[in-house]
């Protein structure tokens, strides 16, 4: 009976009808976008092993964020017991140089347990190692792990490139490592070396 009686008054009132049925599919549309915008952010664990174990430490001033000092990391480092390990970035934008098409790259200066700490190793090549620190090494190399995109886009490929020098800012640079195909940064989705 209520059917039929919904029926009858879809007959009787069908702007009210459509009205009704248009404010209930906005709606659900609407929740719909909202969640599938939201849920990879909130809900979904960040793309790396153990990612439900990893913290971001930041400064606080006023209520404001601010980046955490390298002597802060130096700190934490060196009194923290509640850590497993510990990195550090910073993001930079080096010029690949000494090439037909100088490129300017987005990239980051990380500590030498940078992946470690994201539980991820390259595809080909090494990770960073304790040695390979400049902030702790202050005559250590040049060396940097490349993203694969980086690495497919201006190398061709080229497993070679491991153990190769590549020159940025006209700095010579040891490429130690290339980052698997999935890898996604998700602090710096745009970095590459």
């Amino acid at each position: 009976s209520d059917v039929r009686h919904a029926a009858r008054r879809v007959r009787r009132y069908p702007g009210q009808a459509a009205v009704a049925a248009l404010t209930l599919a906005l709606g659900v549309g609407a929740s719909t976008a909202i969640f599938s915008a939201v849920n990879p952010v909130l809900f979904q664990p960040l793309p790396y092993p153990d990612s439900g174990r990893l913290m971001l430490v930041w400064d606080a001033n006023g209520g404001s964020r601010l980046d955490v000092t390298f002597g802060t990391y130096r700190e934490l480092l060196a009194r923290s017991r509640s850590f497993e390990s510990m990195s550090v970035m910073r993001p930079v934008q080096p010029t690949l140089t000494r090439v037909e098409e100088p490129e300017r790259l987005d990239g980051q200066y990380v500590s030498a347990d940078f992946f470690h700490v994201l539980g991820v190793r390259p595809a080909l090549g090494r990770d960073f190692e304790a040695a390979d620190d400049q902030r702790f090494q202050p005559n250590g190399p040049f060396v940097a792990i490349i993203s694969d995109t980086l690495w497919r886009r201006r190398f061709s490929a080229d497993r070679e490139l491991v153990g190769r020098q590549i020159f940025l800012n006209d700095i010579p640079v040891t490429v130690i490592g290339i980052m698997p195909a999935g890898f996604e940064n998700v602090l710096s989705p745009t970095t590459e070396i």
